[in-house]
């Protein structure tokens, strides 16, 4: 008998969970048969979806790591596994005073920070976040795509700060398949927040690739009250349901040209100056 294969967006929509997920179970070697051609995967009809290996928090927990205490410290990692824990910098971290000022200036809507892994984007938020007492952070993942479960985690991350929060995702999801739903949602959150002042921090956003999910964090930059401080970071460029908001000047956008080193940082960062480590990080226009 022939062995009959699927999409990985067709197991997606099997087993229920993120294409992009699919993606990295088979690169894990967790999918049973799967096969690689080209850019994508063969999985057998008959593949079973792999245990879940997530943890309640929201993280991943890699196969076989016990999460002792010591891992799951904040600031013992590169982010807390807790994705609601706002985690603390490393002791080693080079202090960024010059970005940190211009984090939420006055007048702006939304601070963007933006660049490939490795250039110390969550660092900074860390530093910016240290000390503040209204902060709500909340770190995304690729399940954060469907707008149900986006909520559940945003909720659950405001819900920590604000005891008494008037808020719950569970009351909405009979009216998600209606286009009014997003607006519906974001005005009963913010009528939840009400004039409470808030630091709100989402890290990873890179993992919402589109659809209602996004939309919701459009429509949050675009009607942002003075009370809330936005601040959002990931590795792609500003989407375009937001050039409006940043042709208006209400985007504060930090970018990987930003995010390098300057020469003092480099500096600070080595005890000396490295000449050609520091070319290296500026390479000649």
């Amino acid at each position: 008998m022939r062995l009959k294969y699927m999409t990985p967006k067709e197991a997606a929509e099997k087993w229920g969970i993120s294409q992009r997920r699919v993606h990295t179970l088979c690169l894990e070697g967790r999918v049973e048969g799967a096969e690689r051609h080209g850019w994508t995967w063969l999985i057998p009809e008959t593949a079973e979806k792999p245990e879940d290996l997530r943890v309640k928090s929201g993280r991943y927990v890699k196969r076989g790591q016990d999460l002792n205490k010591e891992q799951a410290r904040p600031g013992a990692g590169s982010k807390a596994q807790n994705p609601f824990l706002i985690p603390a910098a490393p002791d080693t971290a080079v202090p960024r005073p010059r970005l940190i000022e211009r984090i939420a200036p006055p007048g702006s809507s939304l601070t963007y920070i933006h660049a490939d892994a490795g250039y110390g984007k969550t660092t900074l938020l860390m530093q910016y976040a240290s000390g503040r007492s209204d902060v709500v952070w909340l770190s995304l993942d690729d399940r954060d795509g469907d707008v149900a479960c986006f909520l559940r985690h945003l909720e659950d991350a405001l819900r920590k700060k604000l005891p008494r929060f008037d808020f719950y995702t569970t009351d909405l999801l009979p009216f998600a398949a209606k286009d009014t739903f997003v607006p519906a949602a974001l005005s009963a959150l913010l009528k939840a927040v009400g004039r409470r002042r808030l630091t709100l921090i989402l890290d990873d956003v890179h993992t919402i690739a589109g659809g209602a999910a996004m939309d919701f964090l459009t429509r949050l930059a675009r009607s942002c009250p003075p009370n809330l401080t936005l601040v959002m970071a990931g590795r792609h460029e500003l989407w375009s349901g937001l050039f409006r908001l940043k042709m208006d000047g209400k985007i504060a956008e930090i970018t990987r040209t930003d995010l390098r080193f300057s020469r003092e940082e480099a500096e600070k960062l080595w005890g000396f100056f490295d000449e050609a480590a520091y070319a290296l990080i500026h390479p000649p226009a």
